[in-house]
C-alpha cells in the first residue's frame, strides 16, 4: 500500500528531475563554462539524453499497476548518477581550482534537490548523492591542498544531503502513513454507512420477525416478477392468502415470546418454499400471510398450495411445548391482468369464505364476486342511509306471561333499499364489518329514545328494550351518549332494557362487566340475549345483577316434543328467579308452546302468538287497548 503511494509521489515528480538534468547538461556543454563545446562533451551530453528517455519511458511506458515500476525508476535514478558523477572523471584533468569548486556546487545543487524531489523513495534519493557527489570529493581530496579542502567539504555537504534525504523520506512516509489512515478511516465510514443503509432498506422491506416482505415491499416485488414475466404467453397469477387458525390461544397459553418463535419458523418455511418455486411471500398482518406464484398450469397451483399446507402443518417443537398449526387458505388464479390490491382483496375474500362455512382451502369464484358486490352495495347503501336517518323502527310486545298485558317492547331496526327489505342479521353484519355500527347504535338509540319518549306520555309505566353490540358497549362515548339522549327526551331510566347477545357477553366480559356496572347504576335494566348459545355462568350473570334473561328460540320451537327443552327452559327459569332475574321466551307462536311455558313459571313471553313486530302507530294502538 505505502510503496503504491510513494510511486505516485515519486512519478509526479519525475518529468521536473528529468528536465533539470536536461538544462543542466545542456548548460554545461554548449555554454563553453569548461573550455568550450568539445566532441566527448557532445556524447556525455547525448548519454543524459539518452538516459533521461530511458527513465521517461519508465514513467509512461510501465503501468503504475506493476509492482517493479518503483525499482525501475531506482535503475533510471542510478544510470542517471553514474553518467552524471562520469563528467568530471573525463574532463577534471583540464579543471582550474575555480572549475572543480563550480563543478561540485553544480552537482551538491543537484544533490540537494533530488534529496527532496526523490525523497518518496530513499535510495533513490542516497544512491543519486552518493554516486554523483562522494566519488568526485574523494578523487580531489587525492589532489593539492587546495582541492583537498574543497574534497572535505564536498564530503561533509553530501553527508548533510544524506541526512536530509533520510528526513525529508521519513516526511513523506509518515504524510503517506497519514493520508492512507484518513483514506481507511473514510473508507470505513462509508462502509458502514452503506451496510446501515442497507440495513435500513432491509428493515423497510422486510417483516423484521419473519424476514418476509411486508405489505408495503411485496406489492413493489410482484410488480418486479410480474414484468420479467410478462412475454410468458398463458401465464396464470396465483395470490394464497393465508390464516394462521387460533394463534391467540398459542400467545395466551405459551407466551407472545413462543408465539414469535412459531411466526419465525412459518417464515423460514415459506421463505424455503419461495427458493424453490419463485413464488414471494409476505406477511400480511399478525397471523396473516399472503403469496404470490407465477405458474403456467393449474396442477401447478394445486400442488403448490398441497406443499404449503403440508410444510406449514408440521409441528413445531420448543422445550417441552409442541404444537400443530392449522390454516386457513384462500386463493385468487387468473390469467388476465388484474391490480395487485384487487387480486390480494379476493384471496382474502375466499379465505374469509371458507373461515365462515369450516372449509380449510378455498378459491375465489363468482358466488364469492356475488356477496362482495352485494356487500359493497348494502355497505355504500348504508352510509347514506345513516346519513339521512332512512332506517325505521318496528316494535315487538313483550307479554306478562300471567296478565297477558304489554310490559315492554323491543325495539327492531328495519332497512329497505330501493324498496327491497335488507334482513338485519345481513346489514348488521355489514355495519360491523366495516365500522359503521357504532354510527347505526346511535341512530337507532335515538329513534328508540324517540319514541319512548312519546309512548310514556301516555303509558309512563312501558318499557322499551334496545339491542346493544359489544362494540358499542366498548366505545368510550356510550354511555356519554347515552346520558344526552335521556337529558335530552327526559327519560325514565328504568324504562330503558339494554340487551346484549350472551356471547358477547362472555367474550368481552373484562371490559363490558365495568360499563354493565354504570349502567346499572343510573337504573338502566339489562338483558342477557339469546340465553343458551354462550356459556355464560350463574355466578357472572348474578354479579352483574341482570334483570332479565332471554331464553333463545331454539329452545322454544321443540319445546312441545323435546322433553330435554322443557327441562332446558324450567332449569334456567328456576336458575333465573334465584339470582333474581326475569325470564323472557322468545319465539313463542302456539299456545301449545304458552301453557307449557306458563307451567314452567316463565315471566314473559315474546312472539308471533300475540304480535309480530308492528310501526310506532299500530304499538300506540295496541297500548291504548291495554
Amino acid at each position: 500500500m505505502y510503496k503504491t503511494e510513494r510511486l505516485k509521489v515519486f512519478s509526479a515528480n519525475l518529468p521536473f528531475l528529468v528536465s533539470v538534468n536536461i538544462g543542466i547538461s545542456t548548460i554545461l556543454v554548449i555554454s563553453g563554462i569548461y573550455d568550450g563545446i568539445s566532441t566527448d562533451k557532445l556524447f556525455w551530453m547525448l548519454s543524459i539524453y539518452a538516459v533521461s528517455a530511458l527513465r521517461l519511458f519508465f514513467h509512461y511506458g510501465i503501468s503504475s499497476t506493476n509492482p517493479h515500476k518503483l525499482d525501475f525508476h531506482f535503475f533510471g535514478v542510478v544510470l542517471a548518477g553514474v553518467v552524471w558523477a562520469s563528467y568530471p572523471y573525463l574532463f577534471h584533468q583540464n579543471f582550474t581550482i575555480k572549475q572543480e569548486m563550480v563543478a561540485l556546487i553544480i552537482f551538491c545543487g543537484m544533490s540537494g534537490g533530488s534529496a527532496s524531489l526523490l525523497s518518496a523513495d530513499l535510495r533513490s534519493s542516497i544512491a543519486f548523492t552518493t554516486i554523483t557527489v562522494i566519488p568526485f570529493c574523494l578523487v580531489l581530496m587525492g589532489m593539492g591542498p587546495d582541492e583537498k579542502a574543497i574534497g572535505i567539504m564536498g564530503i561533509g555537504y553530501a553527508i548533510a544531503l544524506c541526512l536530509s534525504a533520510v528526513r525529508s523520506s521519513t516526511f513523506i512516509i509518515n504524510s503517506i502513513r497519514s493520508q492512507l489512515h484518513v483514506e481507511s478511516l473514510v473508507a470505513n465510514l462509508e462502509s458502514e454507512v452503506e451496510k446501515r443503509t442497507a440495513k435500513i432498506l432491509t428493515l423497510e422491506q422486510r417483516d423484521m420477525l419473519t424476514g418476509l416482505y411486508n405489505r408495503t415491499s411485496f406489492t413493489t416485488k410482484v410488480e418486479m416478477v410480474q414484468d420479467q414475466a410478462f412475454e410468458q404467453p398463458n401465464n396464470i397469477e396465483t395470490f394464497i392468502h393465508i390464516n394462521l387458525e387460533a394463534f391467540h390461544i398459542i400467545n395466551d397459553n405459551y407466551g407472545h415470546e413462543f408465539g414469535d418463535l412459531v411466526l419465525t419458523l412459518i417464515g423460514k418455511r415459506l421463505t424455503n418454499i419461495d427458493k424453490y418455486y419463485g413464488s414471494v411471500s409476505a406477511r400480511w398482518g399478525n397471523d396473516e400471510f399472503i403469496i404470490y406464484l407465477s405458474t403456467q398450469s393449474t396442477y401447478t397451483v394445486n400442488e403448490y398450495i398441497d406443499l404449503v399446507r403440508e410444510k406449514l402443518s408440521e409441528p413445531i417443537q420448543h422445550n417441552n411445548i409442541r404444537v400443530s398449526l392449522t390454516f386457513h387458505i384462500g386463493y385468487f388464479d387468473g390469467s388476465e391482468p388484474m391490480p395487485i390490491l384487487r387480486a390480494i382483496k379476493n384471496a382474502q375474500l375466499a379465505m374469509n369464505d371458507g373461515k365462515k362455512n369450516h372449509i380449510r382451502v378455498r378459491a375465489f369464484d363468482q358466488d364469492i364476486q356475488d356477496q362482495y358486490e352485494r356487500k359493497e352495495y348494502l355497505r355504500l347503501e348504508m352510509l347514506k342511509a345513516i346519513e339521512n336517518q332512512t332506517f325505521f323502527m318496528n316494535y315487538q310486545p313483550i307479554v306478562d306471561i300471567k296478565t297477558q298485558r304489554i310490559h315492554s317492547f323491543e325495539a327492531l331496526v328495519r332497512w329497505k333499499v330501493a324498496g327491497e327489505p335488507i334482513a338485519p342479521d345481513e346489514f348488521i353484519a355489514i355495519a360491523e364489518e366495516n365500522g359503521l355500527i357504532t354510527d347505526l347504535g346511535k341512530l337507532i338509540m335515538k329513534m328508540s329514545l324517540m319514541a319512548l319518549n312519546r309512548v310514556n306520555q301516555r303509558h309512563p309505566q312501558v318499557a322499551i328494550s334496545i339491542n346493544v353490540s359489544a362494540i358499542e358497549f366498548e366505545h368510550d362515548e356510550f354511555i356519554d351518549y347515552l346520558d344526552f339522549l335521556i337529558h335530552q327526551y327526559s327519560i325514565i331510566t328504568q324504562n330503558i332494557h339494554l340487551e346484549i347477545t350472551e356471547t358477547a357477553m362472555i367474550s368481552n366480559l373484562a371490559r363490558l362487566s365495568n360499563v354493565i356496572k354504570r349502567l346499572k347504576n343510573k337504573g338502566i335494566m339489562i338483558s342477557v340475549d339469546d340465553f343458551g348459545t354462550g356459556f355464560s355462568s350463574i355466578s357472572v350473570l348474578k354479579n352483574l345483577s341482570v334483570d332479565f334473561i332471554k331464553i333463545d328460540k331454539t329452545y322454544v320451537d321443540d319445546i312441545c316434543s323435546n322433553e330435554k327443552d322443557q327441562s332446558i327452559v324450567s332449569a334456567v327459569t328456576k336458575m333465573a328467579h334465584t339470582i333474581n332475574s326475569k325470564v323472557i321466551a322468545e319465539g313463542v307462536e302456539l299456545p301449545e308452546q304458552l301453557a307449557i311455558l306458563r307451567s314452567s313459571d316463565v315471566d314473559f313471553i315474546q312472539g308471533y302468538l300475540f304480535s309480530k313486530p308492528v310501526s310506532f302507530e299500530t304499538m300506540l294502538t295496541q297500548l291504548a287497548y291495554e
